[in-house]
């Protein structure tokens, strides 16, 4: 029974895959839309002087968070990787969840700040300019943080057991991460700000880094699922692939990001 239950999730996995591949594009356009019409809402919510507005937009640009996490970035693609090279219990993947999702929501509310208070082109084309580094010295401690797990798992070839990840390497890869301020809240606080809700702007953050979180939990815990039902404990050598996959699919990552700011 417990073999039918493993090839059953087994094929919904890869099921999954190929519809999401197959209507890629699809998605990506709907997850636009829906993003559209969430702004568009908020900037008819802006042109009521009703003081109770905000919270009718914090509930709207909650729902932007949720929307525009689906689509690519955010972290979701390596904390799935994470979840399948690393033994991570639910607080852990609590913890990795949120501190990626509110410092990249951090982040971004910083660089909005920094704008804010800077308004000739030069200023502008700093920010760029910064944003690109920023992802750059990201995506370059991605790639030696997939080199490093890749040497530690082939210099221990004798250890037989699965340790549990410990906190200060969660740490580690949650706030190389939350370097890369998230473009979607960036655009939506420049947005607000437009309309004169500064005063608010910390608040929006908040709200869309929490729609975020819900998300990157949600693709954790769903490879955690898939990992524990396909994979039995005590096989310490498809752990150890496992691991491998995770580790270079981590350094495609970073990779792949360096050539995307280098186009």
């Amino acid at each position: 029974m417990k073999r039918v239950i493993k090839y059953l999730v087994g094929l919904i996995a890869i099921a999954s895959v190929y519809l999401l591949i197959s209507n890629f594009n699809l998605i990506m356009y709907k997850i636009a839309i829906y993003q559209q019409e969430i702004v568009e809402r908020i900037s008819e919510l802006t042109e009521n002087e009703n003081n109770k507005v905000v919270y009718t937009i914090l509930f709207f640009t909650f729902l932007y968070g949720i929307v525009h996490s689906l689509g690519p970035g955010h972290g979701k693609t390596l904390v799935l990787t994470y979840s399948v090279k690393e033994k991570l219990n639910f607080p852990k993947l609590l913890l990795v969840s949120s501190l990626i999702a509110y410092l990249q929501g951090l982040s971004a509310y910083l660089l909005v700040k920094f704008i804010i208070n800077l308004s000739d082109k030069a200023s502008m084309l700093l920010f760029y300019d910064l944003d690109n580094r920023t992802r750059l010295i990201a995506s370059i401690l991605i790639i030696l943080i997939g080199l490093y797990n890749i040497y530690s798992i082939l210099r221990n070839k004798s250890c037989e057991h699965c340790h549990e990840t410990k906190v200060k390497n969660i740490l580690g890869f949650s706030i190389v991460l939350g370097l890369c301020p998230c473009p979607g809240v960036m655009t939506v606080l420049l947005f607000l700000e437009s309309f004169g809700l500064s005063e608010n702007l910390f608040l929006f953050t908040l709200s869309m880094s929490t729609g975020i979180f819900l998300v990157i939990l949600f693709f954790g815990i769903l490879a955690n699922t898939f990992k524990k039902t396909l994979v039995e404990d005590e096989n310490f050598k498809l752990h150890k692939i496992l691991t491998l996959v995770g580790a270079g699919l981590m350094i495609l990552f970073g990779i792949f990001q360096i050539l995307i700011l280098g186009e």
